[in-house]
């Protein structure tokens, strides 16, 4: 990986921030209402920063609902810590599409190597594109999206450095987990992800990578079966003591 200065890739950075900020501001109703499936995640993000667990109604039992697990959670702890549920839900999806705006920029300028331009480029068209829409929204598809490209710089990372450092393939574990943890699908996509590491990199050479990524996969599944999770089972116990 050629090196490159910094300077530049910053002053670059930042004029990407800008944009989208004006395009946010000008060109996006942030007016709207949640659209229905947003706002019943929100309504379970509210009583789970109450207190009372992942329920539809405070007093019922838990029921299937909150299909965007971490982020209600996430949510839940915003809301936890004073911010309102739109606020909350808001600030994660502009923060979440912001750096992801980042880090298409610099996943170009550095693993793929491209020129300042097309990297600009690239991270513009993300920038003024529809993720802001879902922010208005109040949806969590910008939060996902961020893991999801985090997820896959880290391996590309994977594939094109000659030295794997455990750290590398740990970080990409916890990465692929974290996006499970987001949406179910996000399982679907990670192991994806590894299966293209392998192809790049040979099987040989990614037992360790496949070894990290089965033990995060099975803490995942162990936790799910001591704290039933799955949509709107996590027990008010359990949401106390992350919150």
């Amino acid at each position: 990986m050629p090196s490159k200065k910094i300077l530049p890739d910053l002053l670059i950075s930042i004029l990407l921030v800008a944009p989208t900020l004006y395009y946010a501001s000008r060109y996006v109703d942030f007016s709207i209402p949640p659209f229905e499936d947003a706002a019943m995640l929100m309504r379970y993000a509210q009583n789970l920063a109450g207190g009372h667990g992942i329920v539809w109604n405070i007093g019922e039992h838990p029921v299937d609902g909150a299909t965007d697990f971490l982020f209600m959670a996430v949510s839940a702890a915003f809301i936890k810590l004073g911010l309102t549920v739109g606020q909350s839900v808001r600030g994660i999806g502009f923060a979440s599409h912001l750096l992801t705006v980042l880090i298409v920029y610099w996943t170009n300028r550095r693993i793929n190597n491209s020129n300042i331009p097309f990297s600009f480029l690239s991270g513009l068209y993300l920038a003024v594109g529809t993720g802001l829409s879902y922010v208005s929204a109040y949806f969590g598809t910008p939060f996902f999206a961020l893991a999801v490209a985090s997820t896959w710089t880290l391996g590309l990372l994977l594939i094109q450095r000659e030295d794997q450092p455990f750290w590398l393939s740990l970080a990409f574990a916890l990465s692929g987990l974290v996006t499970g943890l987001i949406r179910p699908e996000g399982v679907i996509l990670a192991s994806l992800m590894l299966l293209s590491v392998i192809f790049m990199r040979g099987l040989t050479n990614s037992i360790s990578r496949i070894m990290i990524f089965g033990i995060m996969l099975f803490l995942a599944w162990a936790w799910r079966r001591i704290f039933p999770m799955e949509m709107g089972l996590l027990r008010i116990p359990v949401a106390e003591s992350v919150l």
